[in-house]
């Protein structure tokens, strides 16, 4: 059983993604708060596995929060927004959000980003007119996507390393967390689905 907080937004949003969720034999919302102290404490006392998050209005502050980091050390953060913030909320601005959703997705999606989410797989909707904002780019942090920049040159990763300034090692765990967010086959795939994104 997936445990669910959900989190910010609208009253009546919540209420509409709570309905939803706990028709689903498989997911149990276990608590339904606004932001601030509220959330906080409520991710400390029911501990849920996937956090979802409405980055709408005044409550999309909770992913700036500073108690947020230590809180996705036991659960997974989904976040619902706007098209036109995704890009926004790439990296850190995401608060490392294992899952993105679209807002006008429909609740399939939700239930199947849900349960990637629990199981640790990055997501990020890919529906038809989400765009690069929509892909799976948008969880790819700065460094990531830089990464993946000098890679789509065809440089290996020594030259990559040399150009960043870092080790070999980190330039290939960078390469593999790209791959792995990207749900590519490989790496010559990732670059296919950035450029396919849009991507230049």
């Amino acid at each position: 059983m997936i445990s669910v907080l959900v989190a910010g937004g609208a009253i009546l949003t919540r209420e509409l993604i709570v309905f939803a969720l706990a028709r689903e034999p498989d997911i149990a919302v276990v608590g339904e708060v606004g932001g601030g102290e509220e959330a906080r404490d409520a991710v400390r006392r029911v501990r849920p596995d996937v956090m979802i998050v409405d980055a709408a209005g005044p409550h999309g502050g909770i992913l700036s929060s500073s108690w947020l980091g230590q809180a996705l050390a036991d659960c997974r953060l989904l976040v619902i927004a706007d098209a036109d913030r995704l890009e926004a909320l790439r990296g850190p601005a995401g608060a490392g959000a294992t899952g993105l959703l679209r807002r006008n997705a429909s609740m399939s999606d939700l239930f199947a980003a849900v349960r990637r989410a629990a199981r640790g797989t990055a997501c990020a909707d890919r529906g038809p007119h989400a765009g690069h904002q929509g892909s799976g780019l948008a969880l790819l942090t700065p460094r990531e996507a830089e990464v993946l920049q000098i890679a789509s040159k065809g440089h290996p990763a020594p030259h990559i390393a040399a150009e960043l300034g870092l080790s070999v090692g980190t330039v290939r765990n960078y390469l593999t967390a790209v791959i792995t967010k990207l749900n590519a086959r490989n790496l010559v795939d990732a670059v296919r689905i950035a450029w396919e994104s849009g991507w230049r």
